[in-house]
């Protein structure tokens, strides 16, 4: 059960919806303006929860300064595959409308789906969606 919420060094949550996507939106004592941060969980499509990574998303927005949107994906099997796809790329092109920056982060199933399909990278051209694949020092950005 995750109905606890610890959330470290005094981030605030909030609930809100981008589109038809439910999120947290995670946002620390000092954030950018610019910039937003998009955490898509692992789970394979069908376990994981926005509530399952709160604590850990909270510490990346305070470390980031950045505010976090963590999206509730469509799991499978009652939504099958892309239905968690297509919730991230509505909070994708919703958010690049609003921002001039948005960092994507993900692990696992997350990770693996925005780095093979297709996401909207730009809204327009002072809009820049930052993607970042690999591990460590050398991971290349595109």
């Amino acid at each position: 059960d995750y109905s606890t919420i610890f959330l470290p060094n005094g981030v605030e949550l909030s609930e809100t919806k981008i589109g038809k996507v439910n999120c947290d939106l995670l946002i620390p004592e000092v954030a950018s303006k610019t910039r937003v941060m998009v955490y898509v969980y692992g789970g394979s499509f069908v376990g994981g929860s926005r509530s399952s990574w709160r604590s850990f998303c909270a510490s990346l927005a305070h470390a980031s300064s950045t505010e976090t949107y963590v999206p509730e994906l469509h799991r499978a099997p009652e939504h099958p595959f892309p239905a968690a796809l297509e919730d991230v790329v509505e909070v994708l092109k919703i958010l690049s409308s609003l921002k001039n920056e948005i960092v994507l982060m993900a692990d696992s199933a997350g990770a693996g789906s925005t780095g093979e399909h297709p996401l909207p990278r730009r809204g327009c051209p002072d809009h820049h969606l930052h993607h970042r694949r690999g591990n460590g020092a050398g991971a290349e950005n595109r």
